[in-house]
């Protein structure tokens, strides 16, 4: 089996056999639009899959996950705010990223803030759409392995990590006091 199969450790799958675990990973749901606007389609989404899992039998355990800090950054193995995971794998691992005004001001407007951009269907979005979450929980519901060319690269893990610079200045900026939330 790959590294990304169904016999994949605890933490990596959901916490049991029909189950998947989904994380939401943001710098502010809040005051970020981009996040926010993940968080709301993230909602909208849930409630759009929860028959078709019901009728798969699979369970999804949904963390919201708010990385206040650098330590949890690092901890959480962060790329790019928003992230949202399915057992380990981001859901779009083309991490590229856009300037956000708004992450811009929690950091003190002392520095430049990107966000991810997501892409789905040929166009970038500033916020995960509904239907990349549906898709993506659905396929990941319906996968009966995950063994595809490369798979480990995007999971958590499976790589050396390093802080972003991204969000290294993110944090710098919002800790030296100048910052109005977090």
């Amino acid at each position: 089996m790959g590294c990304c199969s169904s016999s994949a450790p605890l933490g990596e799958q959901g916490t049991r056999p029909g189950s998947l675990k989904l994380e939401f990973l943001f710098l502010d749901e809040s005051v970020c639009k981009p996040c926010g606007g993940t968080g709301q389609a993230l909602d909208e989404a849930l409630q759009i899959v929860a028959a078709p899992l019901e009728a798969l039998g699979v369970t999804l355990e949904v963390e919201r996950i708010h990385v206040a800090t650098r330590e949890d950054a690092i901890a959480h193995q962060l790329v790019a705010s928003p992230t949202i995971r399915i057992d380990g794998v981001d859901i779009d691992p083309d991490t590229t990223q856009g300037e956000c005004a708004s992450c811009g001001e929690i950091a003190g407007g002392q520095t430049t803030v990107n966000c991810r951009t997501w892409h789905w269907k040929g166009k970038v979005y500033s916020s995960a759409p509904v239907g990349k979450i549906v898709e993506s929980i659905l396929n990941a519901a319906t996968a009966g392995t995950r063994e595809t060319s490369g798979c480990c690269a995007d999971t958590v893990g499976g790589d050396a990590y390093a802080l972003p610079e991204n969000l290294d200045g993110f944090f710098r900026a919002r800790d030296t006091g100048k910052a109005r939330c977090c």
